[in-house]
């Protein structure tokens, strides 16, 4: 189990090096958005074309908005994350629709005739929907960059250093009367590995 979390921190490390830059970030984060809200109004409303575009830069924003929020409550209760979230993705919502609207002449979605709505740009009722979405994002983020030691340079060793293929194991030879602990070899995931010494009348392999 412990070489299983530390083959997918190295790999989440290796991921990391590959999508430093922000610009990316912004990307992955606009087309995961596209795509799930592009699922959810098919299954909501049986639509099967996608979202539109214009939806791609406004999920982009979890890059420069959401990032530093969930490095800065990602200790606090899930309860209280998921209400941050919830109120947050509304407010950001809101204004990318209030800016869409006065650029462009439209928004992409519109909540008009829904009975909680605000101005057609926000529905109250969601609340519960983004606050989910804003814990999946915690996922993602989490994969892009990386454990939070990476962004602040304080990774331990063993997660720095390349992955080998065949883990080295220390092997001790326990003498007679020695205790069981003082022999124990060890491996890099953290087994342990005794040999006992050859019975009287016989001789080890010459190494």
């Amino acid at each position: 189990m412990g070489c299983l979390k530390l083959a997918m921190t190295r790999a989440r490390l290796t991921l990391n090096f590959r999508l430093s830059r922000p610009g990316e970030r912004f990307l992955i984060y606009g087309l995961a958005g596209w795509a799930i809200d592009s699922l959810f109004v098919c299954i909501r409303t049986g639509r099967r074309r996608p979202s539109s575009l214009l939806n791609v830069p406004v999920y982009g924003l979890a890059q420069p908005l959401f990032e530093p929020v969930h490095d800065r409550i990602r200790r606090r209760p899930l309860p209280q994350r998921a209400a941050m979230y919830g109120a947050g993705i509304l407010a950001v919502e809101y204004a990318s629709g209030w800016l869409l609207r006065r650029l462009v002449g439209y928004v992409p979605w519109d909540y008009s005739r829904a009975r909680f709505a605000i101005n057609g740009l926000v529905r109250l009722d969601y609340l519960p929907a983004w606050a989910a979405y804003g814990l999946g994002l915690e996922r993602l983020h989490d994969l892009l960059v990386g454990p939070p030691c990476v962004e602040k340079g304080v990774c331990p060793p063993e997660l720095l250093r390349p992955p080998t293929s065949h883990p080295v194991r220390h092997v001790k030879i326990r003498k007679p009367g020695e205790p069981r602990s003082a022999a124990s070899g060890s491996s890099e995931c953290g087994r342990t590995t005794t040999h006992q010494p050859a019975r009287s009348g016989t001789q080890l392999p010459p190494r």
